[in-house]
């Protein structure tokens, strides 16, 4: 075992095996979530564990290209996983700007800065706070509960 996949497993606890020559498509029935954080191996990670649970996913790496794909489909997006420490626009500019494009979308920081720590207009705007690290089907119990409302 790697050291990311230690890294992985102790973040999101064991992780299904994932076909990588499957193609990834959104497919209409069944949830979209997007995650905005700079750390690439967590993006990635987490989309293996929604896909594999049954949510479509589209993930960026800036907060900058998030606004770009909620913009471009609005609706689409029921959820959002958004970090706090990011370059160009951290997680609160980056909330305030999601908000801007869809007030209805369920906004959920994962974040690992401390809730005391967090300016209030991050704190405060988003739905729920979790921090890094997390239990993944506590995650995933959170996302079924906003994407089913």
């Amino acid at each position: 075992m790697t050291l990311l996949q230690s890294i992985n497993e102790f973040v999101f606890g064991p992780v299904p095996t994932v076909d990588a020559a499957r193609p990834f498509t959104l497919e209409p029935d069944r949830r979209t979530v997007m995650i905005v954080d700079d750390d690439t191996a967590l993006l990635d990670s987490i989309q293996m564990l929604l896909h594999d649970a049954g949510f479509n996913v589209l993930k960026s790496d800036r907060g900058v290209k998030g606004l770009e794909v909620l913009d471009y489909i609005p609706r689409d997006v029921r959820a959002i996983l958004l970090d706090y420490q990011m370059p160009e626009l951290d997680g609160e500019k980056t909330l305030q700007l999601l908000r801007k494009i869809n007030p209805h979308v369920k906004i959920i920081a994962l974040t690992g800065v401390r809730a005391d720590e967090l300016p209030p207009g991050y704190r405060d705007g988003v739905d729920l706070l979790i921090n890094k690290p997390f239990r993944a089907d506590y995650l995933i119990a959170k996302l079924e509960e906003f994407c089913a409302a």
